[in-house]
C-alpha cells in the first residue's frame, strides 16, 4: 500500500497537472525531503505565466521551498539519428507481489542478442517506480555497463482522454542529462507502457552507443 508520503507527492503532481499547457509533473524525492519538481508542458506552452501558475500551487500546498527547483520542460518529437541500430524490443513483464514488495522481470531482444532486467521494491498501485527501473537495468544490459540509466521520475497522468506513463531518466550517455520517455496506455496495460516509456527515453542514446 503506498505510504502517506507516496500520497502527498502524488496528490502535488495532480495539482500541477491541472495548469493548462502541463501534460505531466514528476516530484522527485531525495529522502526525507522532495527534492526537485519537474514538470512537462506542450510545445510552445513554456513562458512565464505558466511558470507562475505552477510556483502558485507550490506556495498555497506549502512546498515553496520547491519553487527555485521547479524544471520546466516543453515536449517535442524525437529525432531518429543516422546509423540507429533500432530499438529493444519487449519480450515479456511479469510483475508479481510479495507482501509489501513487488517483484519485476523484463526480457528484451534486440537483434540476436537478449537482456533481462530483475528488480524489486515496495509495492504501490502500479509499481511504475519498480517497472520502470528494472527495464533500464534490462536496456543497460545490452551496452553492459550497470548505472548508465539512473531512473529519476515515473508518472501515471491522464491527458487528452489518454492514460500517459511518463518516465524521467538521467543518462550518462547524454553527459548525465535528463531524458524523458512517454507511452500511450493500451487496453489497460499499464506495466508494459512504463517498459515502453523507459525504453523511449534512454532508446536514442543506446542505439548511438551501440552503432559506435
Amino acid at each position: 500500500m503506498a505510504t502517506s508520503k507516496q500520497d502527498k507527492t502524488f496528490s502535488l503532481e495532480q495539482q500541477l497537472r491541472t495548469v493548462s499547457g502541463v501534460v505531466g509533473a514528476v516530484v522527485l524525492e531525495k529522502p526525507p525531503d522532495l527534492s526537485e519538481v519537474q514538470v512537462f508542458c506542450r510545445a510552445g506552452a513554456r513562458d512565464l505565466s505558466l511558470r507562475a501558475d505552477l510556483e502558485k500551487i507550490l506556495q498555497e500546498s506549502g512546498h515553496e521551498d520547491l519553487m527555485d527547483r521547479l524544471v520546466l520542460h516543453e515536449l517535442a518529437a524525437h529525432e531518429r539519428p543516422s546509423g540507429d541500430v533500432g530499438r529493444p524490443l519487449i519480450t515479456s513483464v511479469t510483475v508479481d507481489d510479495h507482501g509489501n514488495n513487488s517483484v519485476a522481470r523484463i526480457n528484451l531482444v534486440l537483434g540476436d542478442t537478449e537482456s533481462e532486467g530483475r528488480g524489486q521494491g515496495d509495492q504501490t498501485e502500479y509499481s511504475l517506480r519498480v517497472v520502470a527501473a528494472t527495464a533500464l537495468e534490462a536496456a543497460q544490459a545490452f551496452i553492459e555497463k550497470p548505472g548508465t540509466f539512473e531512473l529519476q521520475g515515473v508518472s501515471l497522468i491522464e491527458a487528452l482522454q489518454q492514460r500517459i506513463v511518463l518516465v524521467l531518466v538521467r543518462s550518462e550517455l547524454a553527459g548525465g542529462r535528463l531524458t524523458l520517455g512517454a507511452s500511450l496506455v493500451a487496453d489497460g496495460a499499464v506495466h508494459e507502457a512504463t517498459v515502453k516509456a523507459a525504453l523511449d527515453a534512454v532508446n536514442r542514446q543506446l542505439g548511438l552507443a551501440l552503432s559506435s
